[in-house]
Parts: C-alpha cells; structure tokens; sequence
C-alpha cells in the first residue's frame, strides 16, 4: 500500500514506521525535521512540514497517489492562553486542513486518524473533551467527517490512552515517576489517584498496523481506544517501580494541582478492535513496566 504518515518524526511515528516497512508498504512522511528522517528512512518519500508550499503539497501527494493516511500530526499543551490556542488551531486544524485539500484528487482508500483519550472526560465513549487540547482533536474529526463524505473515502479514529515505552524524546509520566527513584530533590506531582490505562508503544503500533492490513472490515467512523482494557493508577506505577529497582521514589505527591477538567479514570473499551480483526495487547501492564525498566537502565549505560 501507498501510504501517508504526518507527524513521521512523531514518538509513535518513530515506532509505527519501521514497522510498516517490513511489511512492505510504500511511505510519504511528512514531519518537522526532514534531515533526520532522512538519515533514519532514506528509502521514504519525505517533505519538511515547515513552511509547506500548498501546492508543491498537492503535486506531491497527488503524484505519490496515496492509498491510506495515518494522521499523527498534532500539537499538544496543558494550557489554554491566546498563543496555546493559536499553535493549536494552526497544528490539529489547519495542517489537517492542507493534507485534506491535497488528498482532493486522489484515490484515498482510507484515511487513520489520530486522536486522544482525553476527548472522553466521562469514559463513556461518548465525546466530552477535558482540555482545549482534545477540544481541537474533536473538533478535526468533524472536519475529517464533512471530507471523507464528500470526497468518498473511510476514515476512522484510534484514541491512545496512556502510552509507553521506548525511549520518549518529550517526557510523559512514566519517564517523570521513573526519573524520581532515587531522586536528590523530590518531583512534584498530582495527588496521584487518576487510573489510567497504559499502553506500550509496541501494542499501538500493532493496533495501527492492524487497522492497516484490515482497512476494508473497518465501518466508517469508527473509533478505536487504543489501550489494554486495565487501570492503574500513579501510585500503583510507582509502587511497581520500586519493587522492580529495589528504589525508593522521592515523590511530592500534592505538589501540582489537579487540572479543572483533569481526566480521573481514563481505561479503553478494547471490545471493537477485538471483535474486527482479533487485536488485544500482548504486552501486559505488569510485564510492560519490567520492559520499560530495562530499556530505560541500558539507555543510562549507554551515555554514561
């Protein structure tokens, strides 16, 4: 398959593509740093989505005749000022907006778009964005939505919820708890008590490759929550931390507030993704926290 990546040079993206090339899939990445995904996917197609010229973008993606879109692009912040605002409207809605416009003109099969757990305050499945942030997430889908009608394509939505693993080249929670062990000075934190559902980075990038290789079973807009089915909360993570490194966490655990909308019980409704095309994690919370432990101690060697 002919496929489209945005935000190619991603944390998922950095997962999700190599994954794709062993099976074989023709990749056009766009993202932010072109010469590193050059250097990393040399036999990619690759465009800079900086200062992107609209039609040099059509002729590109038109010419490359893209079959699927996996839509990872986004701009994510805790905040919600004037400028956050702006940085958000321009990367969830108006870069959707420019790869939308090229993809006029083309066969698109189907269109994999990404959005966020956090659309669903009340873990109903029903759409309750909690920050501005998941506000512009929804808010593309509907866009995507008015497209794929009148331009005659499926789309369909995969929400992570809490992922992990691998090396992150932005910290998320789990590099914040693991980076406390042992810690001089202690980390502030939220009280603790969100349960969230944490996936490995591994099992997405197989819930996407999935959705890939079985795009003609997906309905229309459906929406895929991508986690393992289990919560845990921030003090489970961390007591799982110290039983596995023999550390303790030097955590201020109050230290930070909740947010006014903070998501508080944050587990997928997994039954979809089992019942089209037979996905479930295979990665473990447990299991995942051990692997996570082990990856994170060889990277330390490795600088040191």
């Amino acid at each position: 398959m002919k496929i489209l990546i945005t935000g190619a040079d991603s944390f998922i993206g950095s997962y999700l593509i190599p994954e794709l090339l062993k099976h074989s899939h023709e990749l056009l990445l766009v993202g932010g740093n072109k010469t590193d995904l050059l250097n990393r996917f040399s036999q990619c197609r690759i465009l800079s989505h900086n200062n992107l010229d609209q039609e040099h973008l059509n002729e590109v993606i038109r010419s490359f005749d893209v079959e699927i879109v996996i839509h990872l692009a986004a701009h994510s912040t805790p905040n919600d000022s004037l400028d956050d605002f702006n940085k958000l409207i321009n990367a969830n809605i108006m870069f959707l907006g420019k790869i939308l416009e090229a993809l006029k003109s083309t066969n698109l099969k189907a269109f994999i778009n990404t959005g966020s757990s956090t659309e669903y305050l009340n873990n109903n499945n029903v759409p309750e964005p909690a920050y501005l942030y998941a506000a512009t997430k929804t808010a593309a889908r509907y866009i995507l939505k008015y497209y794929a009608a009148v331009y005659i394509f499926k789309y369909c939505t995969v929400c992570p919820y809490t992922v992990y693993g691998g090396l992150f080249t932005r910290k998320k929670i789990m590099d914040i708890l693991y980076d406390s062990l042992d810690a001089k000075e202690p980390t502030n934190t939220t009280p603790g008590e969100q349960v969230l559902d944490f996936i490995h980075v591994d099992d997405l990038v197989r819930l996407y490759v999935n959705i890939v290789d079985n795009y003609e079973k997906v309905p229309n807009e459906t929406v895929f929550h991508a986690g393992t089915g289990e919560g845990f909360s921030l003090h489970n993570t961390v007591n799982l931390m110290e039983q596995y490194t023999n550390r303790k966490a030097n955590i201020n655990w109050g230290g930070i507030e909740y947010r006014k909308r903070d998501v508080m019980f944050a587990v997928a409704d997994t039954r979809l993704q089992k019942e089209i095309f037979g996905w479930e994690p295979l990665i473990p919370f447990k299991k995942g926290v051990l692997k996570y432990i082990e990856a994170r101690e060889q990277y330390n060697k490795n600088i040191d």
